[in-house]
């Protein structure tokens, strides 16, 4: 299995434009074989709690049908993220689960950082899903900082953590080493896809990553350039690396 942490620095707020740069990372993806690419948080929208509410989408945007035929056409799983609406006021912290011929499965950040509660509401629900002969468990940044919530999706059936993340240079080290230690312990390979650049008044630091279930860092992409970092992941073996994608 071949998985990738994407990477690239958002438009403020235009999903027009973000969405170009998901595709232009796809084709990238496509290119190196990979079987599932995962974004970072809010990755349609940027990291933009205060615009949230008016950025909020559906789960059946055509945008996000446009994210879906490249899934069906490349038999290739996509996780993208966006502030998606619901009955209160707050939209939620998601992220979409593309999947080749299949309806998006959907995971809401169940760990609200402290100041996004008064952006957001919390998700209640876990997500797993069938990816190959493994199952895949989604995160969304802060989630990880509970270890719970590895040891609940271990629990589960969860062979592989997928987190989208903003992280910054102040967490960078301190996240990133928790991510090698769920991996570790929990036997589980972890990517994590994050933005550089800067994005709702933080500074996203880049190295999108990959361990394995031994926390053996696999692949890290550069700090500022739209790349991605990607892992080979066997039972024999696994192997990684990162291709940037030519500066805009």
């Amino acid at each position: 299995m071949r998985i990738a942490a994407a990477q690239f620095h958002p438009a403020k707020g235009s999903i027009d434009d973000n969405l170009a740069r998901h595709l232009s990372l796809l084709k990238v993806a496509v290119q190196e074989g990979t079987d599932l690419v995962i974004f970072p948080e809010l990755s349609l929208t940027g990291y933009e709690p205060a615009l949230a509410a008016e950025l909020a989408i559906s789960a059946d945007d055509p945008r996000i049908a446009r994210l879906q035929k490249v899934a069906d056409e490349n038999r290739l799983t996509i996780i993208c993220g966006a502030p998606l609406r619901n009955s209160s006021p707050r939209p939620l912290i998601s992220s979409l689960v593309l999947q080749p011929g299949q309806k998006a499965l959907i995971y809401s950040k169940v760990h609200l950082h402290h100041s996004e509660g008064e952006h957001f509401i919390a998700g209640h629900k876990h997500c797993i899903f069938p990816l190959g002969s493994v199952r895949a468990g989604v995160a969304i940044c802060a989630d990880t900082q509970h270890e719970h919530h590895a040891a609940q999706q271990k629990t589960a059936g969860a062979d592989l953590y997928l987190v989208s993340s903003m992280m910054t240079a102040g967490g960078y080290e301190h996240d990133t080493g928790q991510l090698e230690r769920w991996a570790r312990r929990y036997e589980m390979p972890v990517a994590m896809a994050n933005f550089h650049g800067e994005s709702g008044g933080r500074r996203a630091v880049g190295g999108s990553s990959v361990w394995d279930r031994r926390g053996k860092l696999l692949a890290r992409a550069p700090e500022d350039r739209d790349a991605l970092a990607i892992a080979e992941l066997s039972a024999s073996g696994s192997r990684g690396w990162s291709r940037a994608l030519p500066r805009v």
